[in-house]
């Protein structure tokens, strides 16, 4: 079903400073990869440092470490993405309200509606799959930095990094029922973003940070 899977970790948590004890048995796990790194890019590295190492074109599919996912949802990803094949394919999305960042509802390839299956935002904890290419690891990795609420903010910052090249953000459960995840215990701690119900507001902060930057012309606008 997949060849390789990455585990992109820092050496050091960055919001605490906490290093990483890797188990022996998780060294072992069959076909994964442990990928440690310096630099701490924050909620950014499941997809980020994996697009950087790739050298060829390639199906990327990210999940979160604090979800229980079922070899069900991974195959509908899949198979879904046999289909769509210039589209970011997510389980679950969401519309975005135009005070979060009204760029991104002009970046939409077709007005939407609330049936259609294309979203502005895939949220990245019920799993996403992006062909490698149209992902730009670039903006990624800029807009992610840009401060604090971004650092917090990946599904915004990938999503808009999507939009900015006009790649259509599919969900695949807009007519079907949602897959079935579970929330392990330490995902849910008090400083989690979805648990602070913070979110909006952090990406209302983001988007005006990223539409600055591209106002200042430092990042590429759309091809």
């Amino acid at each position: 079903m997949y060849e390789e899977i990455h585990l992109n970790i820092p050496q050091k948590y960055k919001r605490t400073g906490e290093t990483y004890d890797i188990p022996v048995s998780l060294k072992s796990f069959p076909k994964l990869k442990i990928f440690q790194q310096q630099t701490d890019f924050g909620p950014v590295m499941k997809l980020l440092p994996t697009l950087l190492r790739l050298q060829h074109k390639a199906i990327v599919i990210t999940l979160d470490d604090d979800i229980a996912y079922s070899t069900h949802d991974l195959a509908l990803i899949l198979e879904a993405l046999a289909h769509y094949k210039y589209e970011a394919v997510a389980a679950r999305g969401t519309f975005n309200h135009s005070s979060i960042d009204p760029i991104l509802k002009q970046h939409r390839p077709v007005a939407l509606r609330q049936g259609d299956k294309l979203r502005d935002i895939a949220e990245g904890y019920a799993l996403v799959g992006y062909p490698s290419w149209l992902a730009d690891a670039k903006a990624i990795l800029d807009f992610s930095q840009l401060t604090k609420q971004c650092f917090q903010s990946d599904d915004l910052v990938i999503s808009y990094a999507l939009a900015l090249h006009s790649v259509p953000r599919i969900n695949i459960h807009a007519n079907k029922d949602p897959p079935h995840l579970t929330a392990l215990s330490y995902g849910l701690g008090s400083d989690a973003l979805h648990v602070m119900q913070s979110h909006v507001k952090a990406y209302k902060g983001c988007a005006k940070s990223i539409r600055d930057l591209l106002a200042s012309s430092q990042t590429p606008q759309q091809e």
